[in-house]
């Protein structure tokens, strides 16, 4: 038997789940389930583009300058705002090198 992709599984059911959430919806149900779904959706999308943003600060715009600091790193890697770190992608590809990425965020 091969691998089991549990992200697939989760995918399939949290999809399954926001289907029957949407059918007690029409039939002018509430439930509080529903809402924890689309709230749990919303943060794994969210952190999927903080984990996106962060390997694009580092990967595209400051690698190409050397070894980046370690608290820099850390920095940005626990940064968990989509916004800033939007800006600090900005940031990354406009600086001429840590130095400079560093003090315009």
């Amino acid at each position: 038997m091969g691998k089991v992709d549990w992200t697939m599984i989760t995918l399939t059911n949290t999809k399954e789940l926001r289907k029957l959430c949407n059918q007690k919806e029409d039939e002018g149900g509430t439930n509080n389930m529903c809402k924890a779904i689309d709230d749990l959706m919303k943060d794994c999308r969210e952190e999927g583009e903080c984990k996106t943003l962060v390997n694009c600060i580092i990967e595209i715009g400051l690698k190409k300058f050397g070894k980046i600091p370690d608290p820099l790193l850390k920095r940005i890697q626990g940064e968990a705002n989509v916004e800033t770190l939007s800006q600090w992608f900005s940031c990354a590809v406009n600086a001429d090198s840590i130095e400079t990425f560093e003090a315009m965020i």
